[in-house]
C-alpha cells in the first residue's frame, strides 16, 4: 500500500524484462515483456490466467479499453486483439 509502503502482490511469469503494464476496467492487470508476450494477471491471487503471443520483438507498450487490448513492439508493429476472447 502507499502508505506503509508495502508490497501488496508480486506477479511472476514473463521471462524476459517487464516493459509496459497497464489496468483492466475489472481491476485485473495486464504486463508486456521483452520475451514478446503479452500477461493478464488476476488481481487477487497474482497468476497469470492468460497470455497472448504473437509480436516478434519485446512488446514495450500495452493498453486495453472498450474491449480491445493495443500492444507496440519492437518488431515495428501494432497489434490489436480482442479482450474479450477466452
Amino acid at each position: 500500500d502507499l502508505k506503509e509502503g508495502a508490497l501488496v502482490r508480486r506477479m511472476e511469469g514473463h521471462t524476459g524484462t517487464v516493459l509496459s503494464v497497464c489496468e483492466l476496467p475489472d481491476g485485473n492487470s495486464l504486463s508486456g515483456s521483452f520475451d514478446k508476450t503479452i500477461k493478464k494477471w488476476d488481481a487477487i491471487t497474482g497468476e497469470c490466467v492468460g497470455t497472448l503471443k504473437g509480436h516478434s520483438g519485446g512488446v514495450l507498450s500495452v493498453d486495453a479499453n472498450s474491449g480491445i487490448i493495443c500492444s507496440g513492439s519492437a518488431d515495428g508493429t501494432v497489434r490489436i486483439w480482442d479482450a474479450t476472447a477466452e
